[in-house]
């Protein structure tokens, strides 16, 4: 789920942060309260929704304003009160931004961005569940090739990208905002062997399509420019799920700020999306046929015939694919084939 991390202010003095789009940002009041302060009050500028956790909750006054006794579990946002001393304020000043992955969470086969407000870091099974599919690229878009697709770091052309699914990181921006601000894209160093990244840019195929991540790489710093900006990805999977693998690749996009060349870089916020491989199913060649797909092609009239005589015999349904829908793609048929138990 999308997060962001812990702001704290300083009393009569501004307090600059950036806060994400559709997220909540938790504000830290207590560990700055002034001595003698016993409560706080909150206002926000239109635009600003926010959130005071308190147990119990506290009685508005009067005056229709809100106080709240200071608490050291409380995480909010700011005037400071006491018996003996005026008012203290604490100012915060937001830079509001816009950062989110999207995949194909619903399954329909349109991505979905993380501003829908699900979950996109867990996965779900089920017709009513969630979570992005990802598939092993292991076939072969070039006949004459040596290795599955799977096995290179090239897209040769769109058959391939078809076989990957897409992600795309959608950011808004001050224009000058990665001058002090970075994204970075990761995945766990434990499943970067089992997923390979391609990040679109400008170009002709192959060289459109870069890597980012993979097995020698499982981070990769995103030079990306300020403003209303989206950057597409493919994703394909390298190994199916077996006893060590379950099958769950998250990845990850980090927002650092690096403003300050005297200290670490320091996280702002992070968004995941979690995939899922889909496994690898044979079905036992000796349960009987339930339907038999085959596709037609210029070559293969011989073939269909005795397979249509075949079918009958063993009295199961034979759904042939015309030409103009199989595009000449004869592996389109092992894709639809199934068979049921008796």
């Amino acid at each position: 789920m999308a997060q962001g991390t812990v702001i704290h202010v300083a009393p009569e003095q501004p307090t600059h942060a950036v806060c994400v789009v559709g997220t909540e940002t938790p504000l830290d009041v207590c560990g700055s309260a002034p001595k003698g302060c016993t409560s706080f009050g909150i206002t926000a500028s239109p635009g600003v929704v926010v959130h005071v956790a308190h147990s119990p909750p506290a009685k508005k006054n009067t005056t229709g304003a809100s106080k709240w006794p200071l608490d050291p579990e409380l995480e909010v946002r700011i005037s400071y009160y006491g018996p003996k001393t005026s008012p203290i304020q604490a100012l915060l000043y937001l830079t509001g931004v816009e950062i989110s992955l999207s995949t194909d969470v619903t399954r329909t086969g349109k991505k979905k961005s993380a501003r829908t407000k699900k979950d996109q870091s867990t996965w779900t099974w089920g017709p009513y569940g969630q979570g992005a599919i990802l598939l092993v690229n292991c076939d072969k878009e070039n006949p004459k090739s040596s290795k599955m697709d799977f096995e290179d770091d090239k897209i040769l052309d769109n058959k391939d990208l078809q076989d990957m699914s897409p992600m795309t990181l959608s950011t808004k921006t001050p224009k000058d905002f990665f001058a002090k601000y970075q994204l970075v894209l990761h995945v766990p160093k434990a499943k970067m062997s089992k997923v390979r990244v391609f990040r679109a840019t400008r170009g002709k195929l192959p060289s459109r399509y870069k890597v980012v991540l993979g097995p020698q790489q499982f981070s990769h710093c995103l030079d990306l420019p300020g403003g209303q900006h989206s950057t597409d990805f493919y994703v394909e999977g390298l190994a199916f799920p077996d006893a060590d693998f379950q099958g769950l690749i998250p990845l990850t996009v980090s927002l650092l700020d690096k403003s300050n060349p005297d200290l670490p870089e320091a996280l702002v916020f992070q968004d995941s999306v979690t995939f899922r491989v889909a496994p690898w199913i044979m079905t036992p060649n000796t349960q009987p046929p339930q339907e038999v797909y085959v596709c037609r092609i210029p070559e293969n009239e011989d073939f269909l015939r005795s397979l249509t005589a075949l079918t009958k015999k063993a009295k199961c349904k034979l759904t042939v694919c015309p030409e103009e829908e199989n595009l000449d793609d004869q592996w389109m048929q092992p894709s639809h084939a199934h068979q049921k138990p008796a």
